[in-house]
């Protein structure tokens, strides 16, 4: 996948983890989104979790829907292989 920075990819792939992630998904609108999210456990239903969407990445200011564009299929297949971690 060619995003904007290593810590970006990193964040991705943590999603479900304990700590900071970042999940592709899609809105109500049909538009794939970032969002950034913290949990307090491992993937688990009893974890603290909050998310906000973001437009930009937090660590290098890359604004994501250029990125999205970029990777559609991968985005597409993260979004929804990660729709249950979302609240």
């Amino acid at each position: 996948m060619d995003l904007c920075c290593n810590i970006l990819l990193s964040a991705i792939e943590t999603a479900g983890k304990k700590g900071f992630a970042v999940i592709p998904t899609k809105g109500f609108d049909h538009q794939y989104r970032f969002v950034l999210q913290c949990r307090s456990k491992d993937n688990d239903p009893q974890a603290f979790i909050a998310q906000h969407y973001i437009t930009y990445c937090p660590w290098c200011g890359t604004l994501l829907s250029s990125l999205i564009d970029l990777n559609k299929n991968e985005i597409l297949e993260l979004a929804n292989n990660n729709e249950k971690l979302l609240i």
